[in-house]
């Protein structure tokens, strides 16, 4: 009885092996490849503040200026830069010369050295300038009451600064020219010297 017992209980089991497939374990999860470049764009780099740094002193921007000046011409004079910032600029004239003599005239100038302070400049600028001169009554008979001269002289200005367009000025116009009329042109240059003041906008 206990033979059949066993023999019944191991047909059974078999069975049931026989009917339960075998499953195969569950495959091991491989990880992703991390990309270098995903890691860069998720995490940017910190924005570096911009540093704004000024190349020039804040000092008047003056485009033009007036100058009552006193001496070999005296009268007043205007002048203007010619272009932001450049070192041309045209100059008109209109007073005397030698006291008496009714003088027009027109010249041009160029800034050749300038200090670099923020507020006081001293500046060097020599020109060229072309004078008409009028008699008021004939000097000679036979030449005329009309003349003419052409000076060439050096501005040394020192400028002060007021606000960024306004700024005064003093300086001394120094030189020589060669007079001429109906007469010839005079055989020697004549020195001129005059000094001036004015203002700038």
């Amino acid at each position: 009885m206990v033979r059949l017992f066993a023999c019944a209980f191991g047909l059974f089991a078999e069975t049931v092996s026989a009917q339960t497939p075998l499953t195969d374990p569950a495959p091991a999860r491989v990880p992703a490849p991390v990309n270098p470049t995903a890691i860069l764009l998720d995490q940017p780099p910190a924005q570096t503040p911009a540093v704004v740094i000024q190349d020039e002193p804040d000092v008047c921007r003056a485009r033009g200026s007036f100058d009552l000046l006193a001496g070999a011409f005296t009268g007043l004079r205007y002048q203007m830069t010619l272009g932001p910032g450049g070192p041309w600029s045209a100059e008109v004239y209109g007073g005397f010369s030698v006291v008496v003599l009714p003088t027009v005239g027109v010249g041009i100038r160029r800034r050749a050295f300038a200090t670099s302070d923020s507020s006081d400049l001293l500046c060097v600028s020599p020109g060229l300038t072309a004078y008409a001169l009028f008699a008021p009554w004939d000097m000679h008979d036979n030449h005329g009451n009309a003349g003419g001269a052409v000076v060439l002289d050096v501005d040394l200005t020192w400028k002060h600064s007021f606000s960024k367009h306004f700024e005064g000025a003093l300086g001394l116009k120094v030189g020589a020219g060669v007079l001429f009329g109906r007469g010839g042109v005079l055989p020697y240059p004549v020195p001129v010297c005059s000094i001036f003041f004015g203002c700038g906008f």
